[in-house]
């Protein structure tokens, strides 16, 4: 059971990391503009890339940092 929930959070963390590439891919795409009033017109998917990103970073830190401990603790 832990070794897959270990499996799972390494997985979701790369999920993560990967939809926040496709966002921010997305967000190159669809460029801003400005209208004719000099309003900034721009998608949401750069907040939202590089949320998913700091979140998929995270929990690949989270999964190397308890596998560490965990192998310390063996070590004791």
């Amino acid at each position: 059971m832990n070794l897959s929930f270990k499996n799972t959070i390494v997985t979701l963390g790369l999920f993560f990391i990967f939809i926040g590439i496709v966002f921010l891919t997305v967000e190159n795409t669809f460029y801003q503009y400005l209208d004719e009033n000099l309003v900034l017109h721009e998608s949401l998917f750069l907040p939202l890339g590089v949320l998913t990103i700091i979140i998929g970073t995270l929990l690949l830190v989270y999964s190397v940092l308890k596998k560490t401990f965990k192998s310390l603790n063996k070590r004791s």
